[in-house]
């Protein structure tokens, strides 16, 4: 990697830590400065605008806590497995990924209304999220894992919605309790809606 390859990867990697931390619209481009340690010039000789530092940061943080939650599971497993090891990683590994919570839920609140551009890529991540768990679902099901009864679109969103409400309360309150009654829910859901014998 060159030095200015490296340049530009810090550049993100403290964009990210920044943006996710104070948000896009409340983070300066000074604050960038003060964070990367560069100049105006240094800034831009590598990328266009705040909002291209921005984008690359978002796709740098949310391939960061994708990637902890994916090491976390043996995609050789069993899908039932496979869903049971994902709630148990979304709890334990929230401070292994960028300061500030969870990316998506920071994107997501903060860029409906006014980035569109950020907005697009936080669709885009949500929409690989409820793909995946859409899957599993589907593939429990096919394997006799999982009830029939159970409705993989909606049930992945519900995941979804309770997983990172508990992230939002967990964040608000200093605690972790949320977060863990919310994988403990999905765990003892899982087990419940196991197919028939």
């Amino acid at each position: 990697m060159s030095k200015g390859q490296k340049t530009r990867q810090r550049i993100i990697q403290e964009a990210a830590a920044l943006f996710n931390t104070k948000g896009y619209a409340g983070s300066s481009v000074s604050d960038l400065l003060t964070a990367t340690g560069l100049h105006k010039g240094g800034l831009y000789r590598h990328f266009e605008s705040k909002e291209e530092i921005a984008l690359q940061a978002f796709d740098y943080a949310w391939t960061l806590a994708w990637d902890t939650l994916q090491q976390a599971i043996d995609l050789n497993a069993s899908p039932k497995l496979q869903l049971t090891q994902f709630f148990q990683a979304f709890c334990q590994h929230q401070e292994a990924r960028v300061p500030g919570g969870c990316p998506l839920l920071n994107t997501a609140i903060e860029a409906d209304d006014g980035n569109p551009a950020l907005r697009q890529k936080a669709q885009e991540a949500l929409q690989g999220w409820l793909s995946f768990l859409e899957t599993l679902i589907r593939q429990g099901i096919e394997s006799s894992e999982l009830s029939a009864t159970i409705a993989p679109q909606t049930t992945a969103s519900c995941i979804i919605a309770m997983l990172e409400g508990a992230v939002m309360i967990s964040c608000l309150s200093g605690s972790r309790a949320a977060l863990e009654a919310a994988s403990a829910f999905w765990l003892d859901w899982l087990d419940a809606q196991a197919a028939p014998a």
